[in-house]
This record gives C-alpha cells, sequence and structure tokens, in this order.
C-alpha cells in the first residue's frame, strides 16, 4: 500500500546449580532482546516498508517516487526533460545514459543531491524551502531544484580523454569534474539555477546582502577559504555564495562558452588539482588572477551601492543589540517588555534569549528555553507560553516539524502535534495558526488548543507557497507571505473566520516576516523592492505604505515593543545575523522609491497532469556497474602489499546495497573475497555477511624442532539488525549481530621431522559462532567555534555470547561497555571523561584476554592513502603487555584547549591548516584474571601531553594529526612519543 500523508493527529564466575550461569542469563537476554527487534521489523525505518514505490519513464529519466506522490513525480519528470534541453547545450555535454531520479518526503527539510558515480542519480526531496532561507528566491522551487541537480550531472558526467578510456575497463569510477574544488562545481550550479529562471540565489537579496556587507568590512574570503572549508560564517555555505556570484561574474564578463571550455578542459585530467591550467586554456587566465579581479569589482559594487544609499538619505545606522554574527532572530517580545530571540552565535547553545528592556551586547541575556531543531515560534496573547515548532523523528524514519508549548512559569513543554508537519506558528486567542508542508507545497492549518482539533485555514494548492502567518490582536485576521507561480509573490490577508483572502501587496517583490503592530493599526514587514531587504510599515486603515529602513545588507523580521516605541529586526552583516534595534516611527520619512524587482519572462507551467508510471523495480538498477582498484600499503618497503578490486551496487531507491572485495597479497599467497548487502526497507536495517581468507600466521606451527608460519583458511559469514531511534537532541542505536566462523588449514608445507622428534603441533581448526548485541546513546554537543563536544555525553554496550546452542565449539561471555563526559569550561576549553571495560568469561579453548598497549607506531602518509585513522582506548606511557587479563577498566581524563585558529592555505594549493588544539591527559588502567582491586596501587597511571591538528588534503580529505608525549608513573612505565592519523573522542 502507498505511505499516506500524515493524519493531522495530536497527543502530549562460577554458576551453582540452583542459579543460572553468566552465560545461560546472557543468552536469554540476547534471544529475548532478537525476538523484540524482529517484531519491530516492517513498520518503518531506513525507507518505510509500507511505502509503494512506482517509476515514470521519459527519454532522458526514470523518476522513482512513492504513489502518494504521483502527481509531483510527473511534475518532476517533465522539468527534468525541460532541463535536458535547456542545459546541455550550455555546458556542450551530453549524458550517455538515462539519468535516475529518486523522489523521497522523508523530511521537512528542502535538498537534493546528485552524483555520476557508478551511475548518474539525483536525489531530490520533496519538501519546499523556507521563504525566508538562503533558497527562497525561487518561482517553482521543484524547477529550480532540479535545474542546479541536473547541472551536476552534465558537469560531472563530462569525461573524456585517458579517464574515459580507464572508465571504459572499470566501469564510471573515475570523473575528474568531481576532483573539482566544492566553490567552483556548487558555483556552477548556482550560476545556471540562476540564469535560467530569473531567480536563484545569484538574484537573491540574502545572499547579495551577505557578500556587500563583507566587502565593505574588509573580510572577503581568500581563495584558499572558498576551495576548503572556513570556520568563519558562513562556513560551508562559501561554496554556494562566492561560488555562483563567482561563476556568474566570469560568464556575464568572459562568455558561457568559457565556462563550458574549463570543465572540458579537467574532463581529460588523470592528475586531479590542476584547475589553473584548466582556467588558463579557457578565459587566458588563472583562477587565481580571476578570483582577485572579481573580488575588486565586488568591492567597488558595494561602495557605489554604499554611496547611493548615502546620497538618497543616508544609511540607517541602528543601534546594536548583538554583534557576534552567525544567527539572531526571531524578536519577539513579552507583554512587560522583555526581548525574546532565537541565538546561536557560535559559541553558546542554540537557545531563545530573553534580554529585559534596555538590555544589549553579546551574551547578556538570559535562557528562556533551549531550543534544538527550533527555526521559529511565536509569543501567545497570555504573555507566559510561547508555541515552537520542533523536527522531531516520526515512526523511526520521518523526520517532521511539530508544534510545543513552553510554559515559563511551570517550565513545561509540552507536545501539540505528532507527526502533522507544521512549522511557522503564530499563536492566537485559543489557537495556533501554523504552515503546513503537504506533498511539495505548503498551506496554513487551524490548531485549537482546548481540543487539538486541525483544519485547513488556507490552501494555495499547486506548487505554491505560504509562510510566516501572524494573528492580528483581535484574533479575526492572519497575515502571511503568499509566493505563486500564477500571482506572484505578495503579503496577503486571510479572515480566520472565512477562509476568504485579499492582497496587501502587489508589486514583484519578495515580502517576509509580516507583524502587526500591538495596537493591530499597522503591518510591518521586510521587502526586497529594491534588491535589498528592508522594512516598511502599511496602515491597516488606509493602505499607505512607509519606509522604515534603508541598510547595506538587509534588514528582516520585524517586532514592535508592546509600548509601541521600539522596532527591533534581524540584520544582515559581514559576520551572519544579528539583532538590531531603531525607533518605531512609521510616518513618511524615507522614501519608498519604485520597486526594482522585474518578474522574469513567463514560462509556461508545468503541467500537474499525471503520467503513466509502472511498480518500480530494483533489479534496473542493481548491479556493479565500475570496479575501483584498491591498495593497502603496510610501510615504505612493501607498497604493493595487497591489491585487489572493490564494488559497490545500490538501486535508485537504496533499498538494497550490496558491497564486493577482492584482494590478493602476492607476498605471502594469499587472498581474500568478502562480501556485505544491506537491505533498508525496514525498520530495522538488515544486513547479511561473507567472508572467505587465507592469512599467515607468524611461528603459529612447531616443527623440524622451530617454530614455523602457518597459513590458515578463515571462512565467516554474519546477519545483524540495526535499528537507529534517533530523536531531536540525542540519538540511541540498537545492533543485533550473528556470526559464525570456520577456521581451517590452509596450503601448508608439508613438515619433514625425524620420528624420534617431537609430533608436529598446528593450529586447531575450529568453529565459532554467535550472538551479540549492541546499544549505543549519544546526546553529546558542540558549537561552531568548539574544539571538542562541550555538553552531554556519550556511551555504549556490547554484550557477545559464544555458545553450542549457537553452532560454536566452545563457551564465551564478555560484556564491553564504554561512557564519554564533557564539560565546557571557558573559552573553548574543557574537561573531558572516558571509562572503557571488558569483562570477559571463557573455558581453555576460548579463553578471553584483553591487553591494553600503547599508542600505534604509524606512517601518516600511508595510513592517509589507506584512510586510516585510529580513535582512544590506549594506555599510553607503558610498553605492550603491561595490562593484560580477562576483564580491564580503562579511565582517560583530559584537559583540552585551544592553540591556534590558523584557518589559511596558500590560495589553490590543495592544502589547508585548520585550528591547533592541545590535551593534557592522564590514563588510569588495570587488567587482571582475577577480581579488580579499588585501590590506588593497583592502577597504571600515565601523564602526557598531546597536540591535534585539523589540517585538510587534496581540498577535501581531512588530514588530523595526532602528536603525543606519554609517561608511565608506575612500574614499567616509560616515556612515548607518538603520532597517528585520528580525532578525540
Amino acid at each position: 500500500m502507498s505511505r499516506p500523508q500524515p493524519d493531522l493527529t495530536t497527543g502530549p564466575s562460577v554458576s551453582s546449580p540452583s542459579r543460572p550461569s553468566f552465560s545461560s542469563l546472557l543468552r536469554r537476554a540476547l534471544i529475548l532482546t532478537l525476538l523484540t527487534l524482529l517484531c519491530g521489523v516492517g513498520s518503518a525505518g531506513a525507507r518505510d516498508g509500507r511505502v509503494e514505490w512506482r517509476t515514470i519513464d521519459t527519454a532522458h529519466f526514470q523518476v522513482h517516487a512513492p504513489a502518494h506522490l504521483s502527481g509531483l513525480a510527473a511534475q518532476a519528470a517533465r522539468i527534468c526533460e525541460e532541463a535536458w534541453r535547456t542545459l546541455s547545450p550550455i555546458l556542450a555535454s551530453l549524458p550517455t545514459e538515462r539519468t535516475q531520479v529518486l523522489l523521497t518526503d522523508f523530511g521537512d527539510a528542502a535538498n537534493g543531491s546528485a552524483t555520476a558515480q557508478p551511475y548518474l542519480l539525483i536525489n531530490l526531496y520533496a519538501a519546499p524551502p523556507s521563504l525566508d532561507g538562503n533558497l527562497n528566491e525561487f518561482d517553482d522551487w521543484l524547477r529550480q531544484l532540479i535545474f542546479h541537480e541536473y547541472v551536476h550531472i552534465l558537469h560531472l558526467d563530462t569525461i573524456s580523454g585517458w579517464p574515459k578510456r580507464l572508465n571504459g575497463l572499470i566501469g564510471k569510477g573515475y570523473a575528474p569534474n568531481q576532483n573539482m574544488p566544492r566553490f567552483l562545481v556548487e558555483g556552477l550550479a548556482v550560476w545556471l539555477e540562476s540564469a535560467t529562471s530569473g531567480h536563484g540565489r545569484v538574484h537573491s537579496a540574502t545572499f547579495n546582502g551577505y557578500l556587500r556587507t563583507q566587502a565593505l568590512a574588509g573580510r572577503l574570503f581568500g581563495l584558499d577559504e572558498a576551495v576548503h572549508i572556513p570556520l568563519r560564517w558562513p562556513g560551508a555555505n562559501v561554496w554556494y555564495l562566492y561560488g555562483g556570484h563567482f561563476i556568474h561574474w566570469v560568464a556575464s564578463g568572459r562568455g558561457a562558452a568559457g565556462v563550458a571550455r574549463m570543465n572540458h578542459a579537467v574532463s581529460d585530467d588523470i592528475v586531479p588539482y590542476a584547475m589553473n591550467w584548466a582556467a588558463k586554456e579557457a578565459f587566458g587566465q588563472t583562477v587565481e588572477d580571476i578570483w582577485r579581479a572579481w573580488q575588486g569589482d565586488l568591492t567597488a559594487q558595494a561602495l557605489a551601492a554604499e554611496a547611493r544609499l548615502e546620497a538618497e538619505g543616508g544609511v540607517t545606522r541602528p543601534q546594536m543589540i548583538t554583534t557576534l554574527g552567525r544567527d539572531h532572530g526571531r524578536p519577539r517580545f513579552l507583554p512587560d517588555g522583555t526581548l525574546l530571540s532565537i541565538e546561536s552565535d557560535g559559541h553558546h547553545p542554540r537557545a531563545i534569549q530573553a534580554r529585559a528592556p534596555g538590555v544589549t551586547g553579546d551574551g547578556a541575556g538570559e535562557i528562556f528555553t533551549r531550543v534544538d531543531a527550533t527555526d521559529t515560534y511565536d509569543v501567545c496573547p497570555d504573555g507566559e507560553t510561547i508555541v515552537l515548532d520542533q523536527v522531531e523523528r516520526h515512526e523511526g524514519v520521518y523526520s517532521w516539524s511539530d508544534l510545543y508549548s513552553f510554559h515559563r512559569p511551570t517550565a513545561d513543554l509540552r507536545r501539540l502535534t505528532r507527526g502533522a508537519r507544521l512549522r511557522e506558528p503564530a499563536c492566537g486567542p485559543g489557537w495556533v495558526a501554523a504552515v503546513q508542508v503537504v506533498a511539495g507545497r505548503t498551506r496554513l492549518v487551524r490548531l485549537e488548543l482546548a481540543t487539538g482539533a486541525l483544519s485547513v485555514l488556507y490552501d494555495p494548492g499547486g506548487l505554491d507557497q505560504v509562510g510566516f502567518p501572524h494573528i492580528s490582536p483581535d484574533g479575526q485576521t492572519v497575515i502571511a507571505t503568499r509566493l505563486s507561480q500564477r500571482r506572484g509573490r505578495d503579503l496577503i490577508a486571510i479572515d480566520a473566520a472565512t477562509g476568504a483572502t485579499r492582497p496587501l501587496t502587489d508589486d514583484g517583490a519578495l515580502e517576509l516576516h509580516p507583524r502587526f503592530s500591538p495596537d493591530g493599526a499597522w503591518v510591518i514587514f521586510a521587502s526586497d523592492r529594491t534588491g535589498i531587504f528592508d522594512l516598511y510599515a502599511l496602515n491597516v486603515a488606509t493602505g499607505a505604505r512607509h519606509r522604515l529602513t534603508r541598510t547595506l545588507g538587509g534588514a528582516l523580521d520585524p517586532a514592535v515593543s508592546p509600548d509601541g516605541r521600539r522596532l527591533v529586526f534581524q540584520a544582515i552583516t559581514a559576520g551572519g545575523y544579528d539583532l538590531a534595534e531603531i525607533p518605531f516611527q512609521p510616518t513618511p520619512g524615507l522614501a519608498m522609491g519604485a520597486t526594482t524587482r522585474r518578474p522574469p519572462p513567463p514560462r509556461p507551467l508545468s503541467a500537474a497532469s499525471p503520467l503513466p508510471d509502472r511498480p518500480y523495480d530494483f533489479t534496473e538498477t542493481f548491479w556493479p556497474v565500475a570496479w575501483t582498484p584498491s591498495f593497502s600499503f603496510s610501510d615504505i618497503a612493501q607498497v604493493g602489499s595487497q591489491v585487489g578490486l572493490s564494488a559497490t551496487a545500490s538501486d535508485a531507491a537504496a533499498l538494497h546495497i550490496l558491497t564486493a572485495d577482492l584482494a590478493t597479497q602476492p607476498s605471502e599467497e594469499a587472498y581474500s573475497v568478502n562480501a556485505a548487502y544491506a537491505y533498508r526497507g525496514s525498520r530495522a536495517t538488515v544486513g547479511l555477511g561473507l567472508l572467505h581468507n587465507t592469512r599467515t600466521l607468524g611461528r603459529a606451527a612447531i616443527y623440524d624442532s622451530a617454530r614455523q608460519d602457518y597459513q590458515e583458511r578463515l571462512t565467516s559469514g554474519a546477519v545483524s539488525l540495526s535499528l537507529p531511534v534517533n530523536r531531536t537532541g540525542h540519538s540511541v542505536g540498537y545492533t543485533l549481530r550473528y556470526d559464525v566462523t570456520q577456521y581451517a588449514p590452509g596450503i601448508n608445507a608439508t613438515p619433514q621431522y625425524d620420528p624420534l622428534d617431537s609430533p608436529p603441533r598446528f593450529p586447531e581448526g575450529r568453529l565459532v559462532a554467535g550472538l551479540s548485541f549492541s546499544l549505543s546513546y549519544q546526546d553529546a554537543e558542540r558549537w561552531p567555534e568548539s574544539i571538542t563536544p562541550e555538553e552531554g555525553q556519550s556511551g555504549g554496550v556490547t554484550v557477545r555470547l559464544r555458545d553450542p546452542a549457537f553452532g560454536s565449539d566452545f563457551s564465551t561471555a564478555e560484556v564491553l561497555f564504554s561512557y564519554s563526559r564533557y564539560q565546557g569550561l571557558w573559552g573553548r576549553h574543557a574537561l573531558v571523561g572516558r571509562l572503557n571495560g571488558a569483562y570477559g568469561r571463557g573455558r581453555t579453548r576460548g579463553r578471553i584476554r584483553y591487553a591494553l598497549g600503547p599508542a600505534p607506531e604509524r606512517n601518516l602518509l600511508l595510513d592517509q592513502l589507506d584512510n586510516v585513522v585510529f580513535g582512544s582506548g590506549y594506555l599510553r606511557g607503558y610498553p605492550v603487555g603491561t595490562a593484560v587479563g580477562d576483564r580491564y577498566v580503562l579511565a582517560q581524563i583530559a584537559y583540552r584547549l585551544p592553540v591556534a585558529d590558523l584557518f589559511f592555505g596558500a590560495s589553490s594549493v590543495p592544502f589547508f591548516l585548520g585550528r591547533l588544539k592541545m590535551s593534557v591527559f592522564s590514563d588510569i588502567a588495570q587488567a587482571s584474571d582475577d577480581p579488580l582491586e579499588a585501590r590506588p596501587g593497583a592502577f597504571k597511571k600515565s601523564l602526557g601531553l598531546e597536540l591535534l591538528t585539523e589540517t585538510t588534503v587534496a581540498w577535501r580529505q581531512p588530514f588530523n594529526v595526532r602528536v603525543g608525549w606519554a609517561h608511565g608513573l608506575d612500574a614499567g612505565g616509560e616515556g612515548q612519543l607518538y603520532f597517528f592519523l585520528g580525532n578525540w573522542f
């Protein structure tokens, strides 16, 4: 059956004969857990098992979607063909195969992705963007999303020369354009999403405000930051912001054909990172030269805009309430004049802050309530309650927004809806208006607080959108932003009783965040009518409009104080979004001026009629289409120690995933074959694994009066069930696994020995089988400026049981656990602790032994090539074998602090220095075959110092090196210097 739209529902040692043995208790617990997990299979999970998937075939695409999205899928199919016709000539590229398109509706976040490897695949999320986010410059969000992602397909699928010949042998395993810096890859798509629509992020007043303020503040990003990820705001969004405007500037001045030539110049490169050579071939200049010229022009444009505003009457200079940037917004007032706002400055937890009248400054407010996945809220008429939206995990798979109420006097957080997909609430007398996401569009609904009843207040239909409602003080009118493909972008008023609508604006501009003044006489809103978001006031009685601000970056989200004197708003600054304040004076002061926003030329609307579809067949895309060579290096002297091939298969809907590897070790005449399969169409992900390999055990056999190497064959299989249970602010995961392994002799030389000598001894063949259960929990949090988690905890426990009841030759039982705790101190300093431990029991053949040892000696270059990283869990400052037993505990305490925020590179060189941070630590451990002793002398203790470098190589590969020195304080302790790749726990 098809997955329907959500209902509008609501809701707030040695055992004695008389006692079971340790292994028996574990066996019972694991079997019970297995039954519990199996009962959950089939309801909902990585992919909802109730969804009926359908496929639409077109000339150049196959669109796969749940049956309840058939109308949206038909529109997507038509737009895909339009994208093929429009974009292919611009980029001079024609795909060599059909593009698979997956349309899903598992979350309320707007996004998409595209890849050309191993086949052409686009993922589209069916949720429309918020009207005030980075993606708000659109008229048809689905068209803009598809065009953006299809640019990636055409770009990445442009392959020629030796890479094309190589792919002819191994499948599409190498796409040179994939190795271009992300700001060029995403910038190309942002440019064409804009150039082909008249909308898009290049034309966004929000994006242009970011660039203008940074140019005027002298804070434009260098090329080294753009090709990597800067720490400062907007982080990775710099790829879209700078990349889109950069490519647009290049195409406007040097011709769009040059952009296509650059892509083709890269398409035959065997060695990556040659973007400057490609740019010189296409434009006669390197990217570095063009970048400097673009930024010079960008600064000149920003200065000209400032001069123009000054000549028109002066730039608004508000009083700044915050200055740290990043994200400060949603100002709302309580009846007593207290200012609420959602703030996330990168240094502190995201929270709704409360400021008394007249209080300004970063960190000057008090936390009203902590929020996680909350974007909007509103104050209810009682002045003590707020209603907020929050993204929650629904039925184990859907990330949907629901409404909550928070009552300040009691600190009571109450859930109002479940699975209703509501956001942007406006609180009125006894009811709430909110935006609901429904099959690619949004509509306004009304929620009765007393009964929980939901009803539709206004539905624009089609793919039209509505957002940011606000209720008049008398509760009779709702104002909102409407974005319509037919009627443009404007403010509307809706009668709360009848649903009748009337326009408030109609000028081609995008109006956002309408708010009534406390007396209901004015509607204050933001508009980009001049190309910059500014604030305007509309007189409800007369319709007269007045301009309130004239800013350089932009002004959004206004709120008027209860006494009608203060106007607080969200200001776009060089560092992000800050809160600012001016007096509220809705009188003719600043000239309105004519709108400079002109609607783009009209396009035919996408037809809404259905297209023929058929049941989805996963076998059409579920096969390995590319083979990737794999190499593993043990050290510099054995560069070719392991050579193999890897293949991956996944169907378009990602219900089935298969990986397979074949590896050989010529020096040891050994090989390995393994395959893993995962099914993601049920509540729990089902995994299957098979492995067969040969390995050489050093000095494991005894004959000819000496220890000899011995070759062994290992064949194993496993089945697992994994069930994530993620909620806002924390995640829980369960995994149940059964595995069986057969150890048997490999190809060994026939021993020659004297009959008078002792007979030869070889490792015994054995069958090892068992069941294990793992539970993990994590609610640790860090902020953008943090060097480590600063709050919360994480941990896990694994119970592993081997027993003849599961097919094993012997019995063992193990419990392994870990727990970490994080506590921020000051200035990004933090105190962290971790406790690991294990306890195992087994008879002679299956004896359990644990050994704590020092940090490994590694070759950083080869580990980077092999993608080998290490975590924690070492007893530093002691030699191998210092602590050995069938049980152990290891405690690690660390004081972590920043050393330097570097964040620079050498222009486009693929190496970028990030942060340098330090940890002063102590390891405390004990291992034994006897009961552990709770006395200081029984523990091995060490002290040490460690530096962690955050660097990036090859434009996108992390290269985090841990360099440390540790010294053991007890018997056997020694000084140790170590370095390897990896991160802290």
